[in-house]
């Protein structure tokens, strides 16, 4: 995801978000944001990211790395809310369980800011899945600014437990959205061989 951003990639949807991103005109909603390393990464940027997940990692990962890599320990522009500066852009931290409703964690004027939404390897359970799709449909729903889901995708070994590839992009198709692969390669996993690693995009 990282590598999307701000590396060379020959692909026109990709140069348009690295274009937004030179311009620091790139607002992105993080997804199943773990401890913040790719939010973090993008805010550095110069994107404006707000970094979610639930609150144990929330306020346990994402808040103190977020500050460990502010410009200072308590450096936020007035004009940015809740936002810390980190590299050229700007990060915050906010809990969105996607078993709940999205109003009870997000604003719909904070949502409607978004111009893309990411989730990096939060697609691997099955049981999580439909949950994940859920939240996304109700971000498509409200936002007046029809955002584009951008994941990563890697493959698994674990049959059952965890959603394959084509049963993942069936239940996305079925919504009626449009899903591409934009980039794909094969990396080595510790222990466990080489799997095949994706990154989609998918629209409304």
């Amino acid at each position: 995801m990282v590598e999307a951003f701000a590396c060379e990639m020959k692909n026109d949807r990709i140069e348009q978000w690295q274009t937004k991103l030179r311009n620091k005109d790139l607002n992105v909603l993080e997804l199943g944001g773990g401890i913040a390393v790719v939010g973090t990464c993008l805010a550095a940027l110069g994107a404006r990211v707000t970094i979610t997940d639930l609150p144990v990692l929330v306020d346990h990962g994402i808040v103190p790395n977020l500050r460990r890599n502010a410009r200072t320990a308590n450096d936020t522009d007035s004009n940015e809310q809740d936002y810390l500066q980190i590299g050229e852009g700007y990060a915050r931290a906010t809990v969105l369980d996607w078993l709940k409703p999205i109003s009870e964690h997000l604003s719909k004027e904070a949502i409607s800011s978004f111009d893309v939404i990411i989730g990096c390897d939060c697609l691997f359970l099955d049981k999580l899945v439909d949950p994940f799709l859920n939240m996304i449909s109700d971000l498509f729903d409200q936002s007046t600014k029809r955002p584009t889901l951008l994941f990563t995708y890697q493959r698994r070994n674990m049959k059952g437990v965890f959603s394959t590839l084509e049963s993942l992009l069936k239940r996305i198709e079925s919504r009626g959205w449009s899903v591409d692969c934009l980039a794909w390669r094969s990396i080595s996993v510790e222990g466990d061989g080489r799997h095949d690693l994706y990154l989609f995009e998918a629209r409304r």
